[in-house]
């Protein structure tokens, strides 16, 4: 076409993609969308675009479904010669159906794409952990697949497990075990990373709606113990959205705080945070309920950092056979921390506090600490080991720069020609022992220390421990002047 302003000559919004063409415009973005996020969500994102043209095609053949009917039922002189028409509207129901769902199918894989950028996104800003699974591997029955690590576990119905399943779009929901009598079972999947800090947030994409009337329940849980004798679930029936806690041991217990009612469509987004003592429940970003549990009846810890997903399959049999009512099917799992971690120092502090003096081994080389010269530890246990305190063996918990400190106090002085120096010993996991760091060479009558510290680069499962050099023989003296120290000041 030409320009209306006649600043663009006629065919500069037409044609190939040349240099000088606008049209270029579409493929410079792409290139950089692809640059910046990988091709998985551009992918996602151009399937939607593509089958966005399902939703109209479904409008257009349900409203020439509507006119064939219209058509159909025309009575002229008693006489409908028009019935066979009813025919082709009942042809045009089904490519509505089928132009209808492959749009929620795009939707939906569109929109589990942007929550695991954003959750990705989240973790970046945050520092914590976090899980992404865009969506899960298809036709599996009675597992969600090996690319994230899921602890599966329910009731059971009729005597039977019900059984987790995913269909060829990578949804997952209830396997479809009709049987007789009347059941109500839920299924759980825990994922396997546990979030860091009590405040996050776990979100859901619905791949299948709920049938319409439908009163099974899916969604999410948080702040969840790994066997889920405790949670904090958003579930969602066809109707009705869920907020309240549970727990699951053979069977489930749960407390509702609220409810509110409201319809998911696919391609929504169910997400549940926990922040302090307030969770909220949103759908496509926006809340719709949440709740102050100030009296803290569901708990709150390390131990209640689990995330995962919950759904509910009801067997009703009567004389025409088994009905099955299932929760809706999701078509993806994010879950990340919302706020940073806390920082907790690595390091640990070995020192003789003991005024008996400990004989140094060996004479005229490097050796070890005496055995049982070190007798005070301050160490957090929960980030550092130490294997053998006596002679300040320690483990490395993480890879990373450590600043190390050897300080050994003698009980006799050096003397004349007596060379004393201090080091650290290192042992990397399944390798022998070598010197790592020295310090300098001490003799003479009035000295009584030799002492050394400096970085050292320690890979996870290392173990460093203090060392000296004598000429001749000597003890370590106590009251916290021989010690062996060290702090991780940079990991890698």
């Amino acid at each position: 076409m030409t320009s209306p302003d006649g600043d663009k000559p006629t065919g500069a919004y037409t044609g190939a993609a040349g240099s000088s063409n606008v049209s270029n415009l579409q493929s410079i973005t792409q290139a950089s969308a692809l640059s910046v996020v990988g091709t998985g969500p551009v992918t996602a994102f151009s399937g939607a675009a593509n089958n966005t043209g399902g939703f109209v095609k479904a409008a257009g053949d349900e409203g020439m479904a509507a006119l064939c009917r219209a058509v159909a039922n025309v009575d002229i002189l008693g006489i409908e010669p028009f019935q066979f028409m009813n025919g082709w509207a009942t042809n045009l129901d089904q490519q509505a159906q089928q132009a209808l769902t492959t749009g929620n199918t795009a939707l939906s894989t569109a929109n589990s794409a942007v929550t695991s950028i954003t959750t990705q996104q989240t973790q970046t800003t945050t520092g914590g952990n976090s899980v992404t699974v865009p969506s899960f591997p298809p036709k599996l029955t009675g597992s969600l697949g090996t690319t994230s690590v899921w602890t599966l576990s329910g009731t059971t119905g009729s005597g039977s497990q019900v059984q987790w399943k995913t269909d060829s779009n990578g949804n997952a929901g209830p396997h479809s075990l009709a049987s007789t009598g009347n059941y109500t079972a839920f299924l759980t999947a825990v994922n396997g990373q546990v979030m860091a800090t009590d405040a996050h947030q776990v979100t859901t994409v619905v791949g299948v709606p709920a049938a319409s009337g439908g009163t099974a329940v899916s969604g999410v849980v948080a702040r969840a113990t790994a066997n889920m004798s405790s949670f904090v679930y958003a579930l969602a029936s066809s109707a009705q959205i869920l907020l309240g806690y549970g727990g699951l041991s053979g069977t489930l217990s749960a407390t509702t705080w609220q409810t509110v009612n409201y319809t998911l469509n696919a391609g929504d987004t169910l997400q549940l945070s926990a922040n302090g003592s307030l969770y909220t429940v949103s759908v496509n970003d926006t809340p719709v309920t949440s709740y102050n549990d100030s009296g803290v009846s569901s708990p709150v810890g390390p131990s209640n950092r689990s995330v995962g997903i919950l759904t509910e399959q009801v067997v009703q049999t009567n004389f025409g056979g088994a009905t099955v009512n299932q929760g809706w099917w999701m078509g993806s799992f994010n879950a990340a921390d919302t706020i940073a971690p806390p920082v907790v120092g690595i390091g640990w502090m070995l020192s003789q506090q003991g005024t008996t003096p400990v004989a140094l081994p060996g004479s005229g080389g490097w050796s070890t600490f005496g055995t049982g010269a070190l007798d005070t530890k301050q160490v957090n246990p929960n980030t550092v080991t130490v294997a053998d305190l006596g002679t300040g063996r320690v483990t490395i918990p993480v890879t990373g720069w450590y600043v190390l400190a050897v300080s050994a106090n003698l009980d006799l002085s050096c003397g004349t020609g007596n060379f004393f120096q201090a080091g650290v010993y290192k042992t990397p996991s399944g390798g022998s022992k070598s010197l790592v760091m020295t310090g300098s060479q001490v003799c003479g009558a009035p000295i009584f220390q030799a002492a050394c510290s400096g970085p050292v680069f320690c890979v996870a499962g290392d173990i460093v421990q203090p060392a000296v050099y004598q000429a001749g023989t000597n003890s370590t003296d106590g009251s916290g002047e021989t010690y062996f120290s060290g702090t991780l000041c940079s990991s890698n």
